[in-house]
């Protein structure tokens, strides 16, 4: 009785918000039918894709978001809308999207967007090739590119990326310990990166190095990576409270 009262709160509670989500959804979406103003537009097609998250729908008003914003040349929103696209398709390993959404970003991204950003598309490209039934070739690639570009990793995003990408390869192969030294590398160097950089390797490299910690039989460590993590996060959140963002 338990197990079926709490699947009926479930469902309903599902149901709710489906039906919360779509009355929000139809409130946007009249509203967008009377606006005119570009700017406003893409503030609609924002919301909309937030509020399907990780959808189907969410890709149509992110690609509508970019495509509002190149009418009128709004490059931060358009970058916005394409790095929303590229880390679902990452995640869902779509090699298509990944590809052609890639092209977009690098026309429209600066020399420095592009250095800061192209390694942790990289990374987080690898870990979803380990997950999707390509680990083998994903690790060999990694090594036999780390062989020819060691002497010329001159930026410290590429030398991130490197070091995550390593320890992450131990750590698919279950040598944990291995594992640590380059996550360790990877976290250090983020450290020094710009304060927006920063929060975006650090959040991502975070949960690696906490499981790693973990599986290594460093629980007090691990908890503590996990506690950093949290903390980081909140501290984001209520400075983008104080400045009026959320």
């Amino acid at each position: 009785m338990r197990h079926l009262l709490t699947a009926i709160f479930i469902l309903i509670n599902s149901t709710v918000l489906a039906s919360n989500q779509t009355q929000a959804a139809d409130s946007l979406l009249g509203v967008l039918k009377n606006t005119q103003s570009s700017e406003k537009r893409i503030q609609i097609y924002r919301n909309l894709a937030d509020l399907y998250q990780e959808n189907p729908e969410a890709h149509l008003y992110l690609l509508k978001m970019y495509q509002e914003a190149a009418t009128i040349d709004d490059r931060k929103n358009m970058l916005n809308a394409l790095d929303d696209i590229l880390i679902a398709g990452i995640s869902e390993y779509n090699k298509d999207t990944i590809a052609k959404y890639t092209e977009y970003f690098k026309k429209i991204a600066t020399e420095d967007e592009l250095k800061s950003l192209l390694p942790f598309y990289h990374m987080r490209t690898f870990d979803s090739r380990c997950y999707s039934g390509e680990r083998t070739e994903a690790i060999k690639e990694e090594l036999d590119s780390k062989n020819v570009e060691t002497d010329k990793e001159d930026n410290v995003y590429k030398q991130i990326a490197s070091a995550y990408n390593m320890g992450t390869s131990f750590y698919m192969s279950d040598q944990f310990k291995k594992a640590i030294p380059y996550l360790d590398k990877a976290m250090q160097l983020a450290e020094t990166l710009p304060e927006k950089e920063k929060y975006i390797y650090k959040k991502f490299i975070t949960w690696r190095v906490c499981f790693t910690y973990a599986q290594a039989g460093k629980n007090k460590e691990a908890v503590k990576i996990m506690e950093q993590l949290i903390n980081m996060v909140e501290q984001s959140y209520y400075k983008k409270v104080k400045c009026g963002k959320i």
